[in-house]
């Protein structure tokens, strides 16, 4: 406490308040077949939503898609949204989204967007 604030406080004891942990380790490796988008079936939307696209300048109707419903190979085609508890992926209408083989979303610009 002193060296920080040059100073110390008679009859207080110190009191740790917050902590930070950095953990770093070296990435497993994977094969090809965990990271490439597996072809699959083009979902359609539950539902759509109005939704700024910054492509277009202006409002368009965005698929919605619940993230739990999305299986390994499903492709959406953009603009759309892709909803979790606690995010949402949105998808514009310059890309498309697949699942790749470890579940991710994988963004991939539409040919000719730009």
């Amino acid at each position: 406490y002193r060296s920080l604030y040059g100073q110390t406080v008679p009859n207080m004891e110190p009191e740790i308040l917050s902590w930070t942990v950095t953990v770093s380790t070296k990435p497993a490796a994977t094969g090809a077949a965990d990271t490439q988008t597996v072809n699959g079936t083009i979902r359609k939307p539950t539902a759509t939503r109005s939704v700024f696209d910054p492509a277009k300048q202006d409002f368009v109707d965005a698929g919605l898609f619940q993230r739990t419903d999305l299986a390994v190979g499903d492709r959406i085609n953009g603009p759309a949204l892709i909803v979790e508890s606690q995010t949402t992926t949105v998808v514009t209408s310059t890309f498309d989204a697949a699942i790749d083989g470890r579940g991710y979303i994988i963004l991939t610009r539409k040919q000719g967007a730009s």
